[in-house]
């Protein structure tokens, strides 16, 4: 399960670089942010092929995320996969 855990700090670290902190004296927002994109990459690595593994899905799964009854795919997924470390 080491592997695991290394997969996850990985998801944290890229998910720091591409949201970084400005605003040192109230992170909230990009803390959230990062929590959203950090989701987003765990989800394209568990539910996506692996030729999907990549930015262009990872923004895709966004904008799916804002649409209406967006967050619905993802929930399902999560429910029928309690294991992933995406959920």
């Amino acid at each position: 399960m080491a592997w695991l855990t290394t997969i996850i700090k990985d998801i944290i670290s890229l998910s720091r670089v591409l949201v970084p902190t400005r605003i040192k004296h109230d992170p909230f927002w990009e803390e959230s942010a990062r929590t959203v994109m950090a989701f987003l990459i765990a989800f394209t690595l568990e539910a996506l092929r692996e030729e999907d593994h990549c930015m262009s899905s990872i923004v895709e799964l966004y904008r799916q995320l804002g649409m209406e009854n967006g967050k619905k795919r993802f929930e399902v997924w999560c429910m029928e996969h309690p294991n992933s470390f995406c959920g």
